[in-house]
């Protein structure tokens, strides 16, 4: 998950350093003020990275109508022909497709479409994407960050939630680095 990896190492880095002051509450509370303004700056970014990923799907969409409103129908079905040839469909069979497509004149079906999908790779994002998007991405980032500093919550000289924390990291790390593999 995006904002994990991040939430592990850059509070990790944080807490390590502050460490030398030999406090774990204030470890505790600047970790947390990390974690908290991390969580909304990767969430953020995670909204803006679904919002560009829309408005390319958008740009995409408008430039893709105004191509099929100027083709004729013969490089229209050339088209088709093109992205179905591939996977063993017939010529005649994509003709007739084409033809379809081109008298299906929505928005969610149609050439247009089509050409979105199979042609270029792209699918629309939708709006709520945008939220799950960022709410996933900052999330994962404080749950992650989370991790580092347990140790501070429980040990009172700072040094030695240090090694426990270091100790943690390193059996996080591995286990995290094996999950990634194996999926």
């Amino acid at each position: 998950i995006i904002g994990l990896s991040d939430g592990l190492t850059v509070p990790f880095g944080l807490t390590a350093g502050l460490s030398s002051l030999g406090s774990s509450k204030l470890v505790v509370v600047a970790g947390l003020a990390e974690l908290i303004s991390g969580a909304i700056s990767m969430g953020i970014g995670g909204y803006l990275a679904s919002e560009a990923e829309r408005d390319q799907f958008r740009y995409m969409q408008r430039k893709i109508r105004a191509r099929v409103a100027r083709s004729t129908p013969q490089q229209m079905e050339t088209k088709v022909d093109a992205i179905l040839a591939p996977m063993g469909i017939r010529s005649d069979i994509s003709s007739a497709v084409a033809y379809d497509l081109l008298q299906a004149g929505s928005e969610d079906a149609g050439m247009t479409a089509f050409l979105l999908k199979f042609g270029e790779g792209q699918e629309e994002v939708p709006t709520i994407r945008l939220y799950i998007s960022a709410c996933t991405i900052g999330i994962a980032y404080f749950l992650g960050g989370l991790i580092p500093m347990a140790p501070y919550f429980f040990v009172e000289k700072a040094r030695d939630a240090l090694g426990w924390s270091v100790g943690v990291m390193t059996i996080t790390l591995i286990i995290f680095g094996i999950l990634k593999v194996m999926l």
